[in-house]
């Protein structure tokens, strides 16, 4: 079984939220099976090259980009191995990115994770489908392909959906996974500006695949339609969709925390 790769940015401003969930995720302690680089000293404005640098130092193809404030559950790593195999034996095997949530083919939401800060579960348990958009908390690349990001994309918004459209378009194949994992985000999105400057360097360099669906967002190719994001504060609302959500398993939600969530069943 081949090794992975977890990629994570972490700046010393997210380094409690880095040791207190992704640092203490299973997968992440098989120090002789997995990789973890871990990148502090980037410029946030200029990610993507700290990202393609970990790229080329990283010894393993299946690369994990995951955000800081991300628990991994015992053997998610052993399940991405699986769900790989099936793509491949299917006859997949000009694949390049695997999302873990959001829009397929036919426009619906899949992927599996929990939302602490909506205190939702979210997706549905599907066999990987084609994406057209897909959630960048936790995002897979098939190092082979040698599709790289974008060094000139700004920030930290749309770069993974940069990614796949970049594979899209020299024909690799994109999906989306289902591999449960538990999201400690805030339950709301505070605005920032640098999310308008990724979405209009995007929304320029794809404008012949605008609208272009986003899990959180319509990309639309008009500028000023796409200003009702800063708009949008509570992620209820940007996730307001009743099929983004199933029937969630726990009877108490607070309880999903880091040290306990392992020991769950799905």
């Amino acid at each position: 079984m081949a090794d992975i790769t977890f990629v994570a940015l972490v700046s010393n401003k997210y380094k409690s939220v880095f040791d207190k969930n992704l640092s203490i995720s299973p997968p992440l302690k098989k120090i002789y099976d997995n990789e973890l680089i871990v990148i502090r000293d980037f410029l946030l404005e200029k990610s993507c090259v700290s990202l393609n640098k970990a790229i080329e130092d990283s010894k393993n193809d299946i690369i994990v980009f995951v955000q800081s404030d991300v628990y991994l559950p015992e053997n998610w790593d052993v399940k991405l191995h699986e769900i790989i195999n099936n793509i491949n034996d299917g006859g997949n095997l000009n694949w390049c990115v695997l999302g873990t949530f959001g829009r397929s083919k036919n426009n619906e939401f899949v992927g599996h994770l929990y939302s602490n800060g909506l205190q939702r579960e979210l997706g549905k348990h599907d066999p990987p489908v084609e994406a057209i958009s897909i959630d960048e908390t936790v995002f897979v690349l098939n190092k082979k392909t040698g599709v790289r990001f974008d060094d000139n994309f700004p920030y930290l918004y749309l770069y993974g959906n940069d990614l796949l459209l970049t594979a899209s378009e020299i024909g690799y194949k994109n999906y989306i996974i289902c591999n449960f994992f538990v999201h400690n985000s805030l339950s709301s999105v505070r605005y920032q500006k640098n999310g308008l400057k990724s979405i209009e360097y995007f929304r320029r360099k794809w404008k012949n695949k605008l609208p272009f669906y986003w899990p959180y967002a319509t990309i639309y190719s008009s500028r000023f339609i796409n200003t009702y994001y800063k708009l949008k504060k509570d992620l209820r609302y940007i996730l307001g969709v009743n099929d983004l959500f199933i029937k969630v398993h726990h009877q108490d939600p607070s309880s999903i925390k880091p040290k306990n969530v392992g020991l769950m069943s799905f």
